[in-house]
């Protein structure tokens, strides 16, 4: 999945200062740097460091007057999605050393603070079937509001005011997961559909023996979350942190999924084509969804088969008329631009549902994936080289 980043800084700084930069993806086997370029409107000699756990990258500067920054990226990410509830607790004694201090208390994390809430509130529950109830608790039971904390409010006073950033959603969901014995860490990333757009932070917990992305606000879809950094608390993943008094003057982040152009091979899609007009043409008999034969049920339509066979056809007709009489009403209706009769149509409807088995689902799911992305690549090369139309393939 590729998704599209910009994001510009705008700063003063009042007195010639260090600062550390960090707003840069990082690289690793789930995502992929695709493109990516950053620039300074004034000469800054940088010096590159990696992140903590050698997760990404940081650089140092000396900058004076106005900074300003912009950071532009297209990542591949290709993380596979798992249900957290199903991970197991690592029991202590089989956490790594390096993992260790994720358990420990830190400057915004007070696990000790939520040693009698945890067991009471979410009782018996272990492993990553607590870590998403408390996530989901969060989510739930918090206010997004970016005027009721600062660089001072630890876990501990978000829990007590019920209010915060994503930055103090991730911090109470850390204390809450150390106060178990479950490691977790904070980290800084970018997402699509975050609102508003910002830098943003998730949390990683340690399951199973590998690290998990889960996020608290509810708000980023962790297939589509590009990582910047990690750390144990906000304290080691801030985009900036200046030594010497630094104004902001403009700051935006824009993350969004890419239109991503595939490769377009001619004689492929005539073949494919002629293949299509091949099938439309024969005499085969239509698919039926339900029956495999006169009595036999296709297992996905057994349960609705027994309703079904007891319904009067009467009855089903006036339901289907009364359904189509409430489209019309209330304007479920489109046109078929360009004909003599261009009348409006009914979007089709039919009281019998398509029933799609797991197993098939997950084909044909990867089909219409395909289509998407074919679509957007049509899409971007008609806006772009069309080469499609060079080829003749759609008429010019």
């Amino acid at each position: 999945m590729l998704i599209s980043i910009h994001s510009h800084l705008n700063y003063s700084a009042q007195h010639r200062c260090s600062i550390l930069l960090q707003i840069e993806a990082a690289e690793d086997e789930t995502q992929a740097i695709k493109s990516a370029s950053l620039s300074v409107k004034t000469d800054v000699e940088w010096s590159m460091i990696k992140g903590e756990e050698n997760i990404g990258v940081r650089r140092w500067g000396r900058v004076e007057g106005v900074f300003d920054c912009t950071y532009r990226a297209q990542v591949d990410v290709d993380r596979p999605t798992v249900e957290v509830t199903t991970l197991r607790k690592t029991p202590l004694t089989a956490i790594p050393n390096d993992v260790t201090k994720f358990l420990m208390p830190s400057r915004y994390c007070h696990p000790e603070d939520f040693l009698e809430f945890v067991p009471t509130q979410f009782g018996q529950l272990n492993g990553g079937a607590l870590i998403k109830a408390m996530a989901d608790w969060i989510e739930e039971n918090f206010t997004y509001d970016n005027a009721t904390s600062d660089g001072s409010t630890t876990a501990t006073n978000s829990f007590a005011s019920g209010k915060g950033v994503c930055r103090d959603y991730a911090h109470v969901l850390i204390a809450m997961s150390r106060s178990v014995g479950i490691p977790a860490r904070i980290v800084s990333a970018y997402a699509p559909n975050v609102t508003p757009q910002d830098f943003h932070a998730v949390v990683e917990v340690f399951l199973d023996g590998s690290w998990h992305l889960i996020d608290p606000t509810g708000m980023a879809n962790i297939p589509e979350v590009v990582r910047i950094g990690v750390g144990q608390d906000a304290a080691d993943i801030s985009f900036m942190t200046s030594y010497g008094r630094m104004s902001l003057k403009k700051q935006t982040v824009q993350v969004s999924l890419a239109i991503q152009a595939v490769p377009f091979n001619i004689s492929s899609c005539k073949s494919r084509y002629r293949r299509y007009r091949k099938g439309m043409n024969s005499d085969r008999k239509h698919f039926d969804e339900m029956l495999l034969g006169a009595n036999d049920v296709r297992d996905p339509y057994a349960e609705y088969h027994k309703w079904f066979s007891k319904e009067d056809p009467t009855r089903l007709t006036k339901k289907s008329k009364e359904a189509e009489a409430f489209f019309r009403r209330t304007g479920i209706t489109f046109n078929v631009y360009g004909q003599s009769a261009a009348q409006e149509r009914l979007i089709p409807f039919y009281l019998i549902p398509h029933i799609i088995a797991n197993r098939e689902w997950t084909k044909l799911s990867k089909g219409i994936e395909q289509r998407v992305r074919a679509i957007n690549a049509f899409l971007y090369d008609i806006y772009h080289r069309q080469e499609i139309l060079r080829a003749g393939i759609v008429p010019n």
